[in-house]
């Protein structure tokens, strides 16, 4: 099936954020369960996640769709990870593609002392804690609404190491944390800019059809169904329940 997710369709006017963590690079035949690269879109004014992609295809195919995605859903804010070279490629693939709407950071040229746009978000020690923190903050005042059952587990296993560093517990993966995170990030910045907050229109609600999925729950657009997904900071081990 195809690797976009859509909960809910585009509605005209509405205005959207798109968060992308490309993965690495790792060669499938290298790990057994590499990481994934990871997008989540959020409308705006309802503060709904409304389609993730989440999938191990190569980079120059995740970023087509990520740019359909994008333009599908109005020109979306897309954001995307630069820390890796995979960052690099998919900043090259949508410059090339022209997409009309790419988030852009200031950047101090360490020489000149020059202050330059650069496309892309780079997670650095400063960024990284303000993406946490403020995703902590959303999620648990359930400001957003997560449909995701995948991004709930993943959220489950957020957690705080040794070092005090945020992150997925060993063995598990964030991808899906942190494109939720950069889009997140976006939020926010269009909610300070002073952007449209008045719901357009009221989504119906519904639940996501997956062919992996038994059926056994619904998971409801309007509700965060999930309690590792309110409590991603806590630590947790390896007997606690995470949802």
């Amino acid at each position: 099936y195809s690797m976009i997710q859509i909960f809910e369709p585009a509605v005209e006017g509405a205005h959207y954020v798109l968060g992308f963590d490309p993965a690495e690079g790792i060669d499938k035949e290298e790990k057994n369960d590499p990481d994934a690269s990871s997008v989540h879109v959020i409308r705006l004014d309802t503060q709904s996640v409304v389609a993730k992609i989440n999938t191990q295809a190569e980079i120059s195919i995740v970023c087509i769709q990520v740019d359909r995605l994008g333009r599908y859903y109005n020109d979306a804010w897309l954001a995307f990870e630069v820390n890796n070279t995979m960052g690099g490629t998919a900043r090259q693939i949508f410059k090339d593609k022209e997409y009309p709407n790419l988030y852009s950071r200031e950047s101090t040229r360490k020489i000149t002392d020059e202050i330059t746009e650069e496309i892309g978000w780079r997670t650095d020690l400063v960024t990284r804690g303000a993406l946490v923190s403020d995703m902590q903050e959303v999620i648990r005042d359930r400001i957003v609404t997560v449909v995701s059952k995948e991004t709930c587990d993943q959220m489950g296993f957020f957690v705080v190491n040794k070092n005090g560093k945020a992150e997925a517990k060993s063995g598990e993966h964030d991808d899906d944390v942190m494109s939720l995170g950069i889009a997140i990030q976006m939020l926010l910045k269009l909610l300070r800019m002073g952007k449209q907050t008045e719901i357009i229109e009221q989504p119906p609600l519904h639940h996501t059809e997956r062919p992996d999925y038994d059926g056994s729950e619904s998971f409801y657009t309007d509700t965060l169904s999930f309690n590792g997904a309110v409590d991603m900071m806590e630590d947790i081990h390896e007997d606690d329940e995470t949802w």
